[in-house]
């Protein structure tokens, strides 16, 4: 069978495209150029897919700056304290293969109280 990862470089992708890939897919990689601040989450990108052994990887350009701006994208500081900030408490997580149940929460999910010497990103 054949698979494609949305792969960013990143632990998901490369966990996700890990486990693809043990189950004896044969793995095809997107990686999508939005606009980066940083080059490096595309080299990451491309680190990744040769580790994975993908059959192919396509780069995709996507320039989100032309659609409204993104922190992403270099238009402002990225938000660090959004959920401090705005009285939050804390940040709501699920188990990556749960089912999102409608007007249940199952044992998947989890509540992540915010301490201020805690980050998130």
């Amino acid at each position: 069978m054949k698979a494609v990862l949305l792969l960013s470089g990143g632990l998901d992708s490369y966990t996700a495209g890990a486990i693809v890939k043990a189950e004896g897919d044969e793995l095809f990689a997107l990686t999508i150029r939005y606009g980066q601040v940083h080059e490096r989450e595309i080299d990451a990108a491309r680190r990744v897919a040769a580790a994975l052994g993908v059959a192919r990887q396509l780069e995709l350009k996507v320039p989100l700056s032309e659609i409204g701006g993104s922190a992403l994208v270099g238009d402002g500081e990225i938000p660090k304290d959004r959920a401090l900030d705005s009285g939050g408490e804390g940040l709501i997580a699920k188990h990556a293969a749960s089912r999102y149940q409608s007007g249940k929460r199952t044992p998947d999910w989890r509540k992540l109280k915010i301490f201020h010497e805690q980050e998130f990103v």
